[in-house]
C-alpha cells in the first residue's frame, strides 16, 4: 500500500494530496450510494487498476479499494485538468455493479464517475477483470 506523509510533500505536489483528501472527504462525508438526478453531469473515467481490498459483507465499509494507475484528464471541481497520481483508493459501488468472481490481487478495469454539485460524489458504474498477467502502468 503507498503511503506518503504531509510533511514531506514537495510544495509542487501538494495539490495531488488536495485532491485526494477531497475525494477522501466525500467517501467518509457519506456520499456513496444512488447517482440521483444529478448524474446527468458527472464525469466518466475509465481507470486500470489492481484491486488492494474488497468491501466488507458486515460493517461499515463498503468500498473497493484499488491501486488504480494515473489518471492525467482528471479535473477538479472547477473544471481546470489537473490529473491524479496513481494511488490505492476506497470506491464505492453504484447499485446494480457486481464484484462476484473479483478477489484481491485481480487486474482490473474500471469506469467511475465523479459529479461535484451538489455536494460530490464518485462511485464505480462498471468493473470488469483483466487478464492475468496484464501490466499496470503505476
Amino acid at each position: 500500500m503507498q503511503r506518503c506523509e504531509m510533511t514531506t510533500t514537495p510544495p509542487g505536489r501538494r495539490w495531488l494530496w488536495i485532491t485526494w483528501l477531497t475525494l477522501a472527504a466525500i467517501l467518509v462525508g457519506g456520499c456513496g450510494g444512488g447517482g440521483g438526478d444529478g448524474q446527468a453531469n458527472a464525469v466518466r473515467y475509465t481507470v486500470r487498476g489492481v484491486i488492494e481490498k474488497l468491501p466488507a459483507v458486515d460493517g461499515p465499509d463498503h468500498a473497493i479499494y484499488i491501486h488504480h494507475a494515473a489518471i492525467p484528464d482528471y479535473r477538479n471541481e472547477a473544471g481546470e485538468v489537473v490529473g491524479m497520481m496513481s494511488m490505492v483508493m476506497p470506491f464505492p459501488v453504484a447499485d446494480g455493479v457486481s464484484l462476484d468472481g473479483l478477489a484481491v490481487g485481480d487486474p482490473v478495469e474500471f469506469t467511475f464517475t465523479m459529479q461535484w454539485q451538489p455536494h460530490g460524489h464518485y462511485e464505480i458504474v462498471a468493473i470488469a477483470e483483466l487478464p492475468t498477467g496484464t501490466v499496470i502502468a503505476f
